[in-house]
């Protein structure tokens, strides 16, 4: 485990793919993305992970998402980049990659479509540690991957050199304590159910990653502020306006991943929308528009106090 995690905790949206008229990575809507997000306070951004469309880009393409987004903020925010990919090999060069252009930290999910055992979960991140030689954190998402990384599994990585924490994405907030007592305390733990972040928090988590953040980071911002200042009812406050924005803003027939794209179109940040097979939601959807509309209106009332 690695001595100092201070600088990853706070709120870190998962950073979303910004594409060209050509449906390639847009270096000038990566940046300009990265730069609109870090005006609004956040600490730090994770690349390249499920609201990243991470898996539905090429390695090439995820590298100048990271080379973008550090050109645009490194420096000023913590940068974790998620590395898994389908094989070893690209993992290894991502994380490779990441270890020789300044991100801070990375991140890989168990292995995906295959069910693995936990020797062959354990050996592919050992190999990204090494090639990057960078804190790792584990990306514990069941709903995506189909593993549910266990507590023996994590008690063995944290003591590892290296291995700094999770992100764990799931409705059982309790894990939290689980795996900060399986670190003895010194993990960073990631809570990535936005929906329930201040629950995380309550429970200990050191911040959150979310896929929500990035369409509305003020209101994330917000909620962690008051719940470090002890303000338990502003943060429940900001929590639940969190929750009814991205409910308000869900179009049925696409994924959150896109109808989230689309509010942040809407608050005008271009997008580029998603990559095939995800559907694009316009930002003339209603209820995108309206998503919008409330998120304004909260965050310019807080303007004016």
């Amino acid at each position: 485990m690695i001595d100092n995690i201070e600088k990853f905790r706070g709120i870190i949206p998962a950073f979303y793919a910004f594409y060209n008229e050509r449906g390639g990575i847009s270096r000038e809507r990566t940046m300009k993305a990265a730069k609109w997000m870090a005006s609004k306070g956040i600490n730090g951004l994770y690349l390249t992970g499920s609201s990243g469309e991470g898996m539905l880009l090429s390695v090439d393409e995820r590298k100048k998402v990271y080379d973008s987004v550090l050109d645009a903020v490194g420096g000023e925010l913590t940068i974790i980049a998620h590395v898994a990919a389908n094989t070893t090999a690209d993992s290894v060069e991502l994380a490779s990659y990441a270890g020789k252009c300044g991100i801070d930290g990375i991140s890989a999910v168990p292995n995906i479509y295959y069910p693995l055992p936990e020797n062959c979960i354990e050996r592919n991140w050992d190999a990204m540690i090494e090639a990057a030689q960078l804190p790792f954190f584990i990306y514990n998402v069941p709903s995506a991957t189909g593993t549910n990384v266990s507590m023996p599994l994590f008690s063995r990585m944290i003591k590892k050199e290296y291995v700094a924490g999770i992100k764990t994405t799931s409705t059982d907030a309790s894990m939290v304590t689980s795996f900060l007592d399986a670190s003895d305390g010194k993990a960073a733990i990631f809570y990535g159910e936005d929906a329930q972040l201040l629950a995380g928090l309550s429970m200990g988590a050191t911040g959150g990653i979310g896929g929500t953040y990035g369409a509305m980071p003020e209101l994330y911002v917000q909620l962690y502020k008051a719940f470090c200042d002890g303000n338990i009812k502003e943060a429940q406050k900001w929590q639940r306006r969190a929750v009814r924005a991205f409910k308000s803003g869900r179009v049925a027939w696409s994924t959150g991943v896109a109808n989230m794209k689309a509010i942040l179109e809407a608050r005008g940040v271009e997008t580029g929308g998603c990559r095939k097979p995800f559907l694009t939601v316009p930002k003339t959807e209603p209820v995108i528009e309206e998503a919008a509309k409330m998120v304004e209106e909260w965050i310019k009332k807080v303007q004016i106090d």
